[in-house]
């Protein structure tokens, strides 16, 4: 029923005023039960809760969705898949731009956090929408006020996920991912990384190492919302407790005495004396990190009621809001946000925005990303192209220009023509 309800989008009228996807149920008469589920399957989704989604740009992604219903499971980081894409290109990490400044020679300066500066013609800006939100990057001269607004309608809400890495696979074969409602982790999603480095790593690629030494067995909880909100309030242990008696309640045999109590974990008093490692995604914490001492004999005697605190090796804890440079997991359909994200999708000069909350159908989602990646990319190209052409009288060198040029049907392109007197014609 509820994946009839989110299908049945598509006919909705999208004209009267718009609705949290909250009420809207609410309106449809569902229970309490049927709510449960599409905050966990559709609300959790989508990056935050029902009462923040908006309906209207639920029907428009309803409309715009074309690219199917099949997972691409990835065996290693979604960053390999980047570092092999950014081969041979100048990209410069850690260089946080601070201001952008529109020159009078109609170029940019743009400053770094520290001091640093570089030039530039053309400015794609392809940050997180919270960036703007919170101008974390100041425009001389400021943009638009239309472009801030749109900015500030679209929501983007937290995500937290919770990754745990197991010595054995204790889930059945073939399972990817489970949706829970009224649980802690509202969906889980189940990985084996391989043993044997791949061609990929044979190749230099650095983005493609072999798993560590927590183990190929990896099942990562994600958290949107309030929910993720909610667990961000938690101490580590307390969200590695709540994860793991999940998912031994999941997978384990029915046991009376099956809740762990707090005894056979560490108390958050004890945080700083875990022995954790730094890494780029944050602290990695081993099963002696987490559990009580006394827990382990005990854990070793039930592995078929607690399969996953008995296979646990350790685990990460990613909280996203925390992510200065993010601050959010990602843009969600918005109430009253009806043409935001057209109007934040529009060039200023030569400043172009790309990311999933310019994308006007499918904002949520990684298509998105790529998708308004490469049209914002075009954008300048054209422009560039558009600029040589105007420029140019001779139609030797235009037809040439115009034959190099892709996607020549569907771009302006402005020609001045010679005219016989000499002087240029109109275009």
């Amino acid at each position: 029923m509820v994946h009839d309800l989110f299908k049945a989008l598509i006919d909705e009228d999208s004209t009267p005023e718009d609705m949290s996807m909250a009420e809207y149920l609410r309106k449809k008469g569902v229970s309490s039960t049927v709510m449960s589920f599409a905050e966990a399957i559709y609300g959790n989704d989508f990056g935050c809760s029902l009462d923040k989604l908006g309906v209207h740009e639920c029907i428009q992604e309803a409309h715009q969705w074309i690219y199917g219903d099949t997972y691409i499971i990835l065996d290693r980081p979604l960053s390999s898949v980047v570092n092999h894409v950014a081969r041979n290109l100048n990209i410069r990490l850690d260089w946080a731009v601070k201001q952008v400044e529109h020159l009078e020679g109609g170029n940019f300066r743009l400053r770094s956090q520290d001091g640093r500066t570089l030039r530039a013609d053309f400015v794609i800006l392809a940050v997180p929408v919270t960036t703007l939100q919170q101008s974390l990057i100041t425009f001389h001269p400021p943009l638009p006020e239309g472009k801030l607004r749109a900015a500030k309608a679209i929501g983007m809400s937290n995500v937290m996920k919770v990754v745990m890495a197991f010595t054995h696979q204790f889930w059945p074969k073939g399972l990817f991912d489970v949706v829970c409602s009224d649980c802690f982790l509202p969906e889980v999603w189940m990985t084996e990384y391989p043993e044997a480095p791949s061609a990929a790593d044979s190749n230099g690629d650095e983005g493609c190492k072999n798993p560590g030494p927590l183990g190929q067995y990896i099942v990562v909880g994600f958290i949107a919302g309030d929910g993720a909100s909610r667990a961000a309030q938690l101490s580590e242990e307390e969200i590695f407790l709540q994860s793991l008696t999940q998912l031994d309640r999941m997978f384990g045999k029915s046991d009376h005495s099956f809740a762990l109590g707090s005894s056979v974990w560490r108390q958050p008093a004890k945080a700083e004396a875990f022995n954790a490692t730094s890494t780029v995604s944050g602290r990695v914490f081993l099963k002696d990190d987490v559990l009580d001492p006394s827990a382990l004999t005990y854990l070793a005697e039930s592995p078929e009621t607690r399969p996953a605190s008995h296979c646990f090796r350790g685990g990460m804890i990613v909280n996203w809001a925390d992510r200065h440079f993010i601050r959010g997991g990602y843009s969600h359909p918005s109430v009253n946000a009806r043409g935001a994200r057209l109007e934040l999708a529009k060039p200023v000069g030569n400043i172009f925005f790309a990311g999933e909350a310019t994308h006007p159908g499918v904002n949520p989602c990684l298509q998105a990303a790529i998708d308004t990646g490469r049209r914002a990319a075009h954008e300048p190209q054209k422009k560039m192209k558009r600029k040589v052409i105007s420029e140019c009288f001779d139609m030797k060198f235009v037809r040439n220009v115009l034959y190099g040029i892709d996607d020549f049907e569907a771009m302006l392109v402005v020609v001045l023509l010679p005219a016989e007197d000499g002087k240029s014609s109109q275009p």
